[in-house]
Formats: structure tokens, C-alpha cells, sequence
């Protein structure tokens, strides 16, 4: 249960099954080939906001500004916004994120957001997909620094990673614990949306990336929040904390842009 390994070291690590380890597989091959292509090609990509589709390196931070991530991106919301770009050549990257987001992502926050609901007996329906995105972040260019990421949490309810390099260290408030997902494995980490609703029951998991010199580190990252065009109840007591506001306040952490959450295709 994810619950439970939540209480026990923070996170959970979960094995996939061999079809969802083929979309991960998949999915990271795209990602690198992707990642590897022209500056000129990558910019096709690219929105006005940076809130969908590709985003240039530099381009946001992990909470410190002074910090910027030393990787490009390419986020991903769902077919319907992002259809266009694969007239311009991202067929089959779009094509494993939407298989890898339907295989993997959503059947394994389906069974967070039915673990939590069974344990507060939670009797609201908690949708998620409008307000969630798959991001694949490529680290490609040579760094000097110690942390490709600075600590942070995601400011999400939970974020679903995969990685394939080291790098990635939790913080369970005594020591940075390494951890490296296998090729079949994702890790599931809750962040502050949860624990607000949880009243701190569940806290959010601080992480970093250091930097261990492996160029064509890919990480792929589902950021999953409830939506929130409705009012959102806490699973406690005594959570005065407006849910939905919090949810669309906190791209502000690390430098999104404003809006990020309504999505458009822009002018890239």
C-alpha cells in the first residue's frame, strides 16, 4: 500500500508490470532523442508562457532563484493540448507520453486517491487529470555544480518519478538518503498540497539532484494535483486552508509563470 510506505519512510517505491516498464522504457528513449535534437528544432515546441510543451534550460528553479535547473523539459498535459505540436514532429514523443501518463501515471493515482479516501473516509470525488503534468526533464549539458536541483518539495499533492541515473536524495529530516529507482520502479512522493490536507499527517518529502556527471540523465515526473474548479475539502479537521488556492499558488515557488494551470497552445 502507498499509504503505508508513506508512514514508514516517507515515500513509496512501486514495481510496474512489464507493459507499464515498456511505456517508461519507451518514454525515456523519446525523451533523450528528443533532448538531443537542435536548439532550432526544440524552439517548434515552445509556448509564450513555458507552461506546455518544451521549456529551455534555466528556464525555472527548485526554490531558489539564484538556482536555476540545469535541464530542459517538455511537459505534458493531455492529447487534446498538445495534438498540434505532432504536425511539427513530435509524433512519437507525444505518442509514449500519453501511453506512459494512461499506464502508469493515472492507475497509480487512482490508488493513492483510493487509499486516501478509504482511510478518512472521504466521501468527495478528488479528480485529478485537468490539473496534473507529465514532465520529462533531460540533463544534458556539463555542470560544475554540486546540485543539479536544490532541495524543495513539489508543492503538488504527490509526485510520480522515474529516473534513469543517479542523483535523486530524499530528505527524511534526519539524512539525504540516495535513491535510484530501478528500470521497472517509480517512486511516489507526497508534497505540501497533502500535507495541508492532511493536517501534517503526511508531509511533504524535501529533494534534491546531485550532480553525479551523468549527461543524458533523464528524469520523468508526474505532478498531480486535485482539480480545483470546485472547492476541494481537506481530509481533516481544522484545515483553514483554502485548498484550491494553494494549489494554483504554488508554481509561484519555482518561478512558473503566472496562469500556469491554464493551459494553451500559445504562439511556439
Amino acid at each position: 500500500m502507498i499509504l503505508k510506505q508513506f508512514e514508514k519512510q516517507g515515500y513509496a517505491r512501486l514495481g510496474l508490470d512489464t507493459g507499464q516498464a515498456m511505456a517508461l522504457a519507451d518514454l525515456h528513449r523519446e525523451a533523450r532523442r528528443f533532448s538531443n535534437q537542435p536548439p532550432e528544432f526544440k524552439a517548434r515546441f515552445q509556448v509564450p508562457k513555458l507552461n506546455n510543451g518544451y521549456r529551455p534550460l534555466g528556464a525555472i528553479h527548485a526554490g531558489d532563484p539564484d538556482q536555476a535547473d540545469v535541464n530542459d523539459s517538455f511537459l505534458f498535459w493531455s492529447w487534446a493540448q498538445s495534438a498540434p505540436f505532432m504536425y511539427q514532429g513530435a509524433m512519437m514523443l507525444l505518442d509514449c507520453l500519453a501511453t506512459y501518463q494512461r499506464l502508469v501515471c493515472v492507475p497509480l493515482m487512482q490508488r493513492l486517491v483510493s487509499e486516501l479516501q478509504g482511510r478518512y473516509r472521504y466521501e468527495h470525488d478528488l479528480p485529478f487529470e485537468a490539473a496534473s503534468v507529465l514532465q520529462c526533464n533531460s540533463f544534458h549539458v556539463p555542470t560544475d555544480r554540486e546540485l543539479l536541483q536544490t532541495r524543495h518539495e513539489d508543492g503538488v499533492v504527490a509526485t510520480i518519478l522515474a529516473v534513469n541515473a543517479p542523483g535523486l536524495e530524499l530528505d527524511s529530516g534526519e539524512q539525504l538518503t540516495p535513491v535510484t529507482p530501478g528500470p521497472d520502479e517509480v517512486i511516489i512522493m507526497p508534497g505540501g498540497i497533502l500535507e495541508a490536507m492532511t493536517g501534517g499527517e503526511f508531509p511533504a518529502m524535501y529533494h534534491q539532484a546531485r550532480n553525479h556527471g551523468y549527461l543524458g540523465r533523464t528524469s520523468i515526473l508526474y505532478f498531480s494535483n486535485f482539480n480545483f474548479d470546485r472547492h476541494i475539502t481537506p481530509f481533516v479537521d481544522g484545515v483553514d486552508q483554502d485548498i484550491a488556492a494553494l494549489i494554483q499558488a504554488s508554481p509561484d515557488m519555482f518561478g512558473q509563470p503566472d496562469g500556469f494551470y491554464h493551459v494553451d497552445m500559445g504562439e511556439g
